[in-house]
């Protein structure tokens, strides 16, 4: 669990308490009296008690902002390909003729040595020889 995770876990808890009217406070402990450089730090968690309400906005982990991203690529892949059905005669005939109903879904994770070869075709090799042909070295993958 990353400190995002743990931080969303502790509101969500700090929330399904103040539902059931029950008041939650915070109280600031000095841990880092005598601890060069951290006493900004306690001086910043003093001033938070101070307020009445807290408003704490929680950035997604990085794994959470993939998710994120993925699920707008496809919910755009599939407006994309929506209006192209709407637009296009030949998009519009290929769906009608394919029974093409299926959602759009997102290509599988390829392992680094899949994605490498895929780089390698996309650059114009034909094949890994060809590229060892040119005194490129393909390498552990």
């Amino acid at each position: 669990m990353d400190n995002v995770q743990l931080t969303t876990a502790i509101l969500g808890h700090i929330q399904g308490l103040a539902a059931q009217g029950r008041c939650v406070r915070f109280n600031w402990v000095p841990i880092h009296i005598g601890v060069r450089g951290n006493e900004a730090a306690d001086e910043a968690a003093r001033e938070a008690t101070r307020h009445p309400a807290v408003a704490l906005t929680v950035l997604p982990s990085i794994q959470g902002a993939k998710v994120l991203a993925r699920r707008a690529a496809v919910c755009a892949a599939e407006q994309q390909y929506c209006q192209l059905v709407q637009t296009s005669r030949q998009a519009a005939w290929h769906k009608q003729a394919t029974n093409n109903n299926e959602l759009l879904r997102p290509a599988q994770q390829l392992s680094r040595a899949e994605e490498v070869v895929l780089h390698r075709l996309r650059l114009g090799y034909v094949t890994l020889e060809e590229l060892k042909g040119r005194g490129l070295k393909s390498g552990p993958v």
